[in-house]
């Protein structure tokens, strides 16, 4: 069974609204039947779309000094969607912020929270999963351990300093984590989201308590659109890091 969230198909890109482009400040791999098609396409931008391609054992689209996508133009839009259309794109480019994850014989299908079109979405969408089939609402496990966290905020910053870092906004949110003498209590509706999106996501109950906590604890006496900001770099260093993540999971 294939399974969503209610807001699964609610989801559009911002594209040039966009204030954290996805094509900025990320390697995208193109696949491999994406990467024979750009090999042929004719002409001038066909030319253009070969140049703009690293060629090597994972093909990638080059990155230019302030590491944008070449494809990206000065309008915030994608010159391959503009002169080729959406179809032309390659699978990592048409799916993100979607992720899939199999738990047993079922098929999770999700927004990733690394995105801010689809972090509002989750942040502001009651927790509700479907059968993508059927449309019919179905019980999905999202039960929680209760945060008993022994380490204080300040080790927990000191811990996700020796990660990789990816985005060097991060260090100013670890600073903030590391001033904090505890974790929030919260555990309202924000709390019921953001666990159920990580439950959803990672089938790890202690990792979603830990990791609700952190960014509530961060997203104190903020809005949303920082609580937003939160999220984003939260999921862009640790959900999108297979180290990180594999780091993360085994700590908590």
């Amino acid at each position: 069974m294939t399974i969503i969230p209610a807001y699964y198909n609610a989801f559009h890109c911002l594209a040039d609204r966009c204030r954290h482009n996805c094509c900025i400040g990320w390697e995208i791999d193109i696949d491999p039947d994406t990467y024979e098609w750009y090999t042929a396409v004719k002409g001038d931008f066909g030319n253009r779309l070969r140049d703009g391609i690293v060629h090597e054992d994972q093909p990638c689209f080059r990155l230019d000094k302030h590491d944008r996508c070449v494809f990206l133009n000065e309008r915030g839009l994608c010159d391959i969607i503009c002169t080729l259309g959406e179809d032309a794109l390659c699978d990592i480019c048409t799916d993100h912020p979607r992720f899939r994850t199999y738990l047993g014989d079922d098929l999770r299908l999700g927004l990733g929270l690394c995105c801010e079109a689809a972090c509002r979405l989750i942040l502001e969408s009651p927790v509700r999963f479907l059968n993508a089939d059927t449309g019919a609402t179905i019980e999905v496990e999202t039960a929680v351990l209760p945060f008993s966290d022994t380490r204080p905020p300040a080790e927990w910053a000191v811990f996700y300093r020796s990660l990789e870092r990816l985005d060097p906004a991060w260090d100013a949110y670890l600073d903030k984590l590391g001033a904090c003498s505890s974790f929030t209590e919260e555990r309202g509706v924000l709390w019921e989201r953001l666990t159920a999106y990580f439950m959803f996501r990672h089938a790890h109950p202690r990792f979603a308590a830990h990791a609700a906590a952190v960014i509530l604890t961060l997203a104190q006496n903020t809005e949303m659109d920082e609580l937003c900001e939160i999220c984003r770099l939260y999921s862009a260093e640790v959900e999108y890091s297979n180290e990180n993540l594999e780091v993360v999971l085994n700590t908590v």
